[in-house]
């Protein structure tokens, strides 16, 4: 292992990070109830978006490949936790993700 064990913070594909990393710190700052927040547009690289390809997921595998869904998560949910892409909140999270573009 030339780079060494890697641990991820979050249950998602590591290029999600810095969003999820951008969404905590907006949520942080924004100091109020961020499900107001009507939508949210983000800018990546068009190489992340080769790789998180689902822009609506509909299963918890898609959701971790989701740049929308992550960002929406990290804005409502406590996205270290596994059960943020949950296929028990896709009501929650189609809602969610229907703000970010």
């Amino acid at each position: 292992m030339e780079h060494g064990i890697i641990i991820k913070a979050y249950p998602t594909r590591g290029y999600a990070h810095r969003l999820i990393d951008a969404a905590i710190d907006f949520r942080t700052k924004l100091a109020a109830e961020t499900r107001d927040v009507c939508a949210l547009d983000i800018s990546v690289p068009d190489y992340y978006l080769e790789l998180l390809v689902y822009n609506a997921p509909q299963t918890s595998a898609q959701a971790m490949f989701s740049a929308p869904y992550n960002v929406a998560a990290a804005l409502i949910y406590e996205p270290n936790d596994p059960d943020t892409v949950s296929v028990t909140r896709k009501d929650e999270r189609e809602a969610a993700v229907l703000r970010v573009t």
